[in-house]
């Protein structure tokens, strides 16, 4: 029941919308691994998964902060069932035998192997847990998940998220070579996570097209930096009025996330398409500004033509 209730939270508040890419929702033992820029990381990709995996996906999370109790410790152990590990190994002869035990049993995994939480949008270096997993289970499957929007809605260092719609994107299984050098897989397996952030038409194009893959990201890039004035924006007047501080935020993510996730599904196919989304989404956030400069230049061509016929 409580695992229902905060699946259904999550997504009531950020969306958490499931893109499978060159992969599909599976029963098959799988390892999780994405990019990690807020608490909300770890409930957004489970509640993505559906009510049949998430009974058998357990995320996994650093013992000091999910271990302590009170309402923390009731949401990692009777709703997520997290597998805790010791951030720092606590004197483990292997700080990954929790997994090794969970992975043993049956269970799939959802881990981050950034270590830590960052606001930025791209991944950290991997460190080597992921690898030395992939070495001990090569049967498992290991499915790189990248999250959108997260860090806006909850960043790092704030308690109250904000409803920003997010995006949960898994891809298709990594290969596993066990001739593979460690640093080899962890770059491939950040590269995987990495590529997924990007619009699938954009892969593999041939060295005459980078430009304008260059430029299309440079588009996606201004129309978030658009959207992450708005969320601090909007973070702020939540703080002086709640309701018009929601309110903000819920329009504007409405305009805006879903346009960047479905770029980010679709691709840019159709010529000038992201500049369209660009104009378009600035000129719904600037729309109010239109309206009433449209409202003053209307005001003032009255003004003046009755300042002519007074003159005539």
């Amino acid at each position: 029941m409580l695992a229902t209730i905060l699946s259904s939270l999550t997504k009531i508040m950020i969306g958490a919308y499931p893109y499978w890419r060159h992969s599909i929702p599976s029963t098959t033992q799988r390892v999780y691994f994405a990019n990690h820029s807020s608490h909300l990381d770890t409930l957004a990709i489970w509640s993505a998964l559906g009510s049949e995996l998430r009974k058998i996906t357990r995320p996994v999370a650093a013992k000091d902060y999910w271990g302590k109790g009170g309402i923390k410790g009731i949401i990692a152990h009777q709703a997520l069932n997290v597998v805790l590990i010791e951030r720092s190994g606590g004197g483990e002869d292997d700080p990954l035998k929790p997994l090794y035990e969970a992975l043993d049993q049956g269970d799939s995994l959802i881990i981050f192997p950034e270590g830590t939480r960052r606001y930025e949008a791209m991944p950290a270096p991997f460190k080597s847990g992921l690898f030395h997993l992939s070495r001990k289970y090569p049967n498992v499957e290991y499915v790189p998940v990248y999250l959108d929007n997260t860090r806006r809605s909850l960043p790092k260092g704030v308690f109250v998220p904000l409803p920003v719609t997010c995006t949960v994107t898994f891809g298709a299984p990594l290969s596993i070579d066990l001739n593979e050098s460690k640093e080899s897989f962890l770059s491939r397996a950040r590269e995987a996570v990495i590529n997924l952030s990007k619009p699938e038409s954009l892969l593999g194009q041939q060295d005459e097209e980078d430009v304008i893959e260059i430029q299309n990201h440079a588009q996606i890039e201004e129309l978030n930096a658009t959207a992450e004035e708005i969320t601090e924006q909007a973070r702020t007047n939540i703080v002086e009025s709640p309701v018009d501080g929601v309110s903000n935020i819920v329009l504007n993510s409405n305009v805006l996330s879903p346009e960047v996730a479905h770029i980010a599904k679709e691709g840019s196919d159709q010529e000038g398409s992201l500049e369209h989304l660009l104009n378009k989404g600035i000129a719904i956030i600037k729309g109010k500004e239109h309206a009433e400069h449209h409202d003053d230049s209307h005001l003032i061509s009255e003004k003046d033509n009755a300042t002519e016929k007074e003159n005539v």
